[in-house]
């Protein structure tokens, strides 16, 4: 008898096991399944594994990203105002993700911060619905028809990509962010690290309208820091130098350092940008 007959034999022979309960043995070995033999993994190995699937679906993304993700070829509009020497924006998300007939705007100084703050109250009113809809649904359980029958759970609502923005918001709020120069000199002063400052300039030069604002202080003074506060819609840039504190105001982050840099210089080199 060939293999292909006995396997055909065994397939009737299991049939009839089902009929009749009587078991039966195949006579050839090559129709039997070897089944891969269960190994234990190693217990550090699987809490590697688990935590690079739960960092596939946990990446930090912003609200702005996420918008993009889930509501595709949905549209932001931006309206553009003028308020005194600066531009601030209102971006309004309209369409099909109106809830409840609700419109949800944003506004700031920049574009895309507009649309990160639209996007951002879409989401919460988002998550207040569905958090109000499960405290319902545990105050008055709906009672199944087949309890005996067990199915995984199933949902439509988008909890990773919330997660996302919680862990974007997360990291903004530590203030972990890689580039940034001001938080790892910080770290570096409260772990007792000592910072490599270049020499600054030895003489004030010449002919200062050959240098930025920005790069001429920099080069005068190494060390000084800026922080910046944002009052809508004017951003302040503060720096301290010898014990005095300089102010400079501008529409972004970078014309108020720039208008800071240029107080200080006038102030200790009496040379002033904006009359050269």
């Amino acid at each position: 008898m060939s293999d292909e007959e006995d396997c055909a034999n065994l397939i009737i022979n299991e049939q009839r096991i089902l009929e009749d309960g009587v078991s039966i043995k195949s006579t050839n070995k090559k129709c039997e399944v070897n089944w891969p033999v269960k190994r234990k993994i190693d217990k550090t190995l699987y809490n590697r594994r688990r935590n690079a699937r739960i960092h596939r679906l946990l990446l930090p993304k912003s609200a702005l990203v996420v918008f993009s993700e889930l509501f595709r070829g949905v549209p932001i509009q931006i309206e553009e105002h003028k308020l005194w020497h600066a531009r601030a924006y209102t971006a309004t998300i309209e369409g099909r993700i109106n809830i409840d007939g609700q419109m949800y705007t944003g506004n700031h100084i920049s574009k895309t911060e507009a649309k990160q703050k639209a996007c951002e109250q879409l989401f919460r009113s988002m998550l207040s619905k569905q958090l109000v809809m499960e405290t319902e649904q545990k105050k008055y359980p709906v009672k199944k028809e087949a309890p005996n029958l067990i199915e995984p759970p199933q949902e439509d609502f988008p909890w990773p990509h919330f997660a996302s923005i919680a862990m974007h918001k997360l990291i903004n709020q530590w203030k972990l962010q890689p580039n940034s120069e001001d938080i790892s000199l910080q770290d570096k002063r409260s772990f007792g690290i000592p910072l490599k400052v270049a020499a600054p300039m030895k003489m004030f030069p010449l002919d200062p309208t050959n240098y930025q604002p920005v790069s001429l202080l920099a080069q005068l003074r190494p060390d000084v820091t800026f922080n910046y506060t944002i009052l809508h819609p004017v951003i302040h840039a503060n720096c301290v130098i010898d014990g005095i504190p300089f102010t400079g105001l501008g529409s972004s982050k970078k014309c108020a350092k720039k208008e800071c840099c240029i107080i200080a210089i006038k102030y200790f080199w009496n040379f002033d940008f904006h009359n050269n």
